[in-house]
């Protein structure tokens, strides 16, 4: 059985497109909307915080399913897709914030609870390839 074109992958893409990318067009729309003097409010932190843990729900959820499919380079790369498209918003987040002089604390603290593959991917600006990782981890495709 292969993930590509699964009821499974199908799941996971509307997952991905109604919690990640509708929490994604929030925060960038406050971001338009805030200035120095009107820092984020609770609200983007929340959305941050949500988005991040929607992301770390789908890695994990992958990686745990992920052993009854037959194509796990599509796996992988449909993996490092999200971690990278996700790595880009934070980097993104991250940049407005600093740009704007508000308060990064908050942002770190979030990230702190960033699953290990998101933070590697962070930590290489976006680009990472998973496979030795997984493997390092044992945390993952076999």
């Amino acid at each position: 059985m292969n993930f590509k074109n699964s009821k499974l992958e199908e799941r996971f893409n509307n997952f991905w497109n109604n919690d990640i990318v509708t929490r994604d067009k929030k925060i960038r729309a406050h971001f338009l909307k805030g200035t120095i003097f009107f820092p984020p409010t609770l609200e983007v932190n929340m959305l941050i915080k949500g988005y991040l843990e929607a992301l770390n729900t789908l890695i994990a959820n992958i990686l745990r399913m992920c052993e009854d499919f037959k194509d796990k380079k599509y796996i992988v790369n449909y993996i490092e897709e999200a971690l990278k498209t996700s790595s880009e918003d934070f980097l993104f987040y991250k940049t407005v914030l600093h740009h704007k002089k508000w308060d990064l604390k908050e942002f770190e603290l979030i990230l702190k609870n960033a699953h290990p593959l998101f933070k590697k991917a962070l930590e290489l600006n976006g680009t990472i390839a998973i496979t030795d990782l997984l493997l390092e981890s044992n945390n993952g495709i076999k």
